[in-house]
C-alpha cells in the first residue's frame, strides 16, 4: 500500500565496495512490450513482453572503479558480491531516515562498463558507467530487500583538468576534454527467452575529444593530423578538499595513456564577443591483439613538465 513517502536514489555498491562520489544515477526496468494489431481492428488486439533487461547507469567522480575495471568492463556475478543500488526513504518534514527504512536492489549477474569520461576547465572529472543485467535462469534480475540500513559512504576524491601530451606536444589552453570508450555491448538472448543470458563485447572504438582556445596548435598538430609516434597522455589533477590542487610533484594525480593514435582537427568556431575554440579528435587504434585495448589508467602519479 502506498505510504505517501518520498524517496531518492542513494549509494551504489559493486562487490563489497560502496562507490564514492556517485551522481546522476538511474534504474531502468528494461521491459519491452510488443503489441499485435490484426483483423482490421484499429486498436491492438493482443500484447506480450518480448524483453526484460533491467539496467542501471550512474556517474562517479572517483577513479578507483575505472582503474579497477578498465575500458573492457567487468563481469558482475553473485560469487564476487554482485552489485546493488539503494533507495533512500525520506522522513516527512525532514531528511533521510536514520534507521532501517530503506530499500536495496541487488543485481547478481551482468556486465559493468564505462561509457564516457568528461571534464571542463572549471569542473571535476566524472565517468559515466552502465550496468546491464543478465539472467540465464529466466528470473527477474533485480532482488528487492526492504527495511535495510544505508551503507557508510567513503570519502570523495575530486580531480580537475591537467596537462595533456599529444604526440609529445604539450597541448595547453584546453577548455573541455572527453573520452568516449566506444564499447559495443550486445545481449545474448536465444531460444525465445525474455531475459538476456549474458552480454558480449563485440568491439571498442575509443575516441578522445579535446577543445582548445589556442588556435596556433593547428600549426603543430596539423589540420589532417597524423598517426602518433608517441603515446597520448592525459593528466587529471587531484583537488585539495576545500582548497585548490595538490602540487604537480606530489604522487596523487591520475594519468590516462593511449597507444596507437590518429588525431585530426574536427572543427573550429566561435561567435561575436566570445573566444574562438578549436576541437581535436583522437581515434585510438588497436594494432597488436584481439582483446587488448591500448589504454591504461594509473593512479597516484606526479605530473611532469614534459614527456
Amino acid at each position: 500500500m502506498a505510504t505517501g513517502n518520498g524517496y531518492i536514489l542513494g549509494a551504489v555498491q559493486v562487490g563489497n565496495n560502496v562507490i564514492p562520489g556517485v551522481s546522476n544515477r538511474t534504474l531502468n526496468s528494461g521491459i519491452q512490450r510488443q503489441t499485435v494489431q490484426a483483423d482490421g481492428a484499429v486498436a491492438p488486439r493482443a500484447s506480450y513482453i518480448s524483453n526484460i533487461s533491467p539496467n542501471m547507469s550512474f556517474s562517479t567522480y572517483n577513479f578507483d572503479l575505472l582503474a579497477s575495471i578498465g575500458i573492457m568492463g567487468r563481469a558482475i556475478s553473485d560469487t564476487t558480491g554482485g552489485a546493488a543500488i539503494y533507495v533512500n526513504q525520506l522522513e516527512p518534514n525532514a531528511s533521510v531516515y536514520a534507521g532501517t527504512n530503506h530499500t536495496k536492489y541487488y543485481i547478481a549477474s551482468g556486465i559493468l562498463y564505462a561509457q564516457n569520461l568528461q571534464v571542463a576547465t572549471d569542473g571535476s572529472a566524472d565517468t559515466q558507467f552502465i550496468l546491464n543485467t543478465a539472467s540465464k535462469p529466466q528470473v527477474y534480475p533485480l532482488v528487492e530487500t526492504k527495511n535495510v540500513a544505508l551503507p557508510a559512504l567513503p570519502e570523495i576524491a575530486l580531480f580537475g583538468m591537467g596537462p595533456s601530451f599529444i604526440n609529445g606536444l604539450k597541448a595547453e589552453t584546453k577548455s573541455q576534454l572527453s573520452i568516449d570508450f566506444g564499447l559495443n555491448v550486445q545481449p545474448f538472448k536465444p531460444d525465445g527467452d525474455v531475459y538476456p543470458w549474458w552480454h558480449y563485447i563485440l568491439g571498442s572504438q575509443p575516441v578522445t575529444t579535446i577543445t582548445f582556445y589556442d588556435a596556433s596548435l593547428v600549426d603543430d598538430l596539423g589540420i589532417t593530423g597524423a598517426i602518433d609516434t608517441q603515446a597520448t597522455a592525459i593528466f587529471l589533477r587531484k583537488r585539495v578538499d576545500g582548497g585548490e590542487y595538490y602540487p604537480n610533484n606530489e604522487p596523487v594525480h591520475v594519468k590516462i595513456t593511449f597507444q596507437g593514435d590518429t588525431n585530426f582537427m574536427q572543427l573550429a568556431g566561435g561567435s561575436d564577443n566570445n573566444l574562438s575554440t578549436t576541437t581535436y579528435q583522437i581515434n585510438h587504434l588497436i594494432k597488436d591483439g584481439n582483446t587488448t585495448i591500448p589504454m591504461t589508467f594509473t593512479k597516484d602519479v606526479i605530473i611532469p613538465d614534459t614527456m
